[in-house]
């Protein structure tokens, strides 16, 4: 019977601006899957980061990222790991599993990154062309208004879109 261990090497190393990471009790964590010093890439493990009570498990460290520009509600984390042991049960195994200390493909498409992170780059660029519709809605609207806005300036009433300041 094998059993992972996933450790944190280094600072650099830590898994940062983790969703909900500063007070989830489970979670999946990409790790490099190493067999017999050889790499296999990226692949999930689940894990239980919390006990019962809501105590970090041992060898579990946990730091909130600190002040965001916007959105400080939202719960990110940073998380390191040492010598954190995991069943092989642990593996999520939809593409790959460890047989025998062995790295075995478990269907006809192999593990990659891009199928671990396409749900998550997808999200992302959800988010990111919301937030451009939301802010080019806003500066037309800003717009608009300034062009209509009558304003006393210095040679008289003008818009406010004409005032220098704004130009």
């Amino acid at each position: 019977s094998h059993e992972f261990i996933l450790h944190t090497p280094s600072d650099k190393a830590s898994k940062n601006w983790i969703s909900q990471g500063y007070t989830a009790e489970w979670g999946v964590v990409i790790a490099d899957l190493r067999i017999a010093g050889q790499s296999h890439g990226p692949h999930p493990f689940l894990m239980r980061l919390r006990d019962a009570g809501g105590a970090l498990l041992p060898g579990i460290r946990i730091k909130d990222m600190g002040p965001k520009t916007v959105a400080n509600d939202l719960d990110n984390a940073r998380v390191w790991f040492d010598h954190v042991r995991l069943p092989p049960t642990a593996l999520l195994n939809k593409y790959a599993d460890v047989v025998d200390n062995e790295y075995v493909q478990t269907g006809p498409e192999r593990m990659r990154i891009e199928v671990i992170g396409q749900r998550l780059l997808t999200g992302r660029l959800a988010i990111a062309q919301a937030a451009l519709l939301h802010a080019l809605t806003l500066h037309r609207r800003t717009e608009t208004h300034a062009q209509h806005k009558v304003c006393n300036g210095l040679a008289g009433e003008t818009t406010l879109a004409e005032m220098p300041q704004l130009r």
